[in-house]
């Protein structure tokens, strides 16, 4: 593998045999290829425990598209103060890569694929946004990370909070820190 001078390459991550590393790498990241991109993330999670909530949107389609209706203390369970779309995420991207001490995040693929990576500190796993009725809540204190963009993804995301860099943990170690004195 070749990684450019002067990058940081986090806890746990791994590099594939020949890949070339252009960026920083978060975290449990795992890359390939030449540019390095993530490809996935390592995961310790038995299938059966759940990270986050999962919870089904009410999408109504017809022939004349789709009506997507997101209601606070339904679909969304918390009042949301700040709403942005992912869109045109060019491959290779993650976006994320870090946790927050107050703020709920409800994520939402509107349109083709992207993978949710959700680390609580002891336990990782990945969950797939297919499916336009499938939503994820993430609570404060999971350090996550959206990745493996589709050409064509829309990923809507909801806050319990407005923007507050106070609020945001980017330093793995220091969520490590976060979750123990928690």
């Amino acid at each position: 593998a070749s990684i450019l001078p002067g990058l940081t390459i986090e806890k746990n991550a791994m590099i594939a045999a020949g890949a070339v590393v252009t960026k920083n790498v978060p975290p449990h990241a795992i890359v390939k290829g030449n540019p390095g991109i993530i490809n996935s993330y390592q995961t310790n999670t038995d299938s059966n425990i759940e990270l986050v909530n999962e919870g089904i949107v009410n999408f109504n389609k017809s022939n004349m598209g789709k009506l997507i209706i997101l209601e606070k203390n339904k679909e969304i369970p918390f009042e949301s103060k700040r709403t942005f779309s992912l869109v045109d995420v060019k491959k290779g991207l993650t976006r994320g890569n870090h946790a927050h001490k107050q703020c709920h995040q409800f994520f939402t693929c509107m349109n083709g694929t992207v993978d949710l990576f959700c680390d609580d500190g002891k336990n990782r796993r990945t969950y797939l946004l297919d499916k336009d009725n499938k939503s994820i809540h993430v609570q404060p204190g999971v350090w996550c990370a959206l990745f493996n963009f589709s050409k064509s993804s829309v990923v809507n995301v909801h806050t319990s909070h407005q923007y507050d860099e106070d609020d945001y943990i980017r330093s793995y170690s220091e969520f490590l820190k976060h979750k123990t004195n928690n």
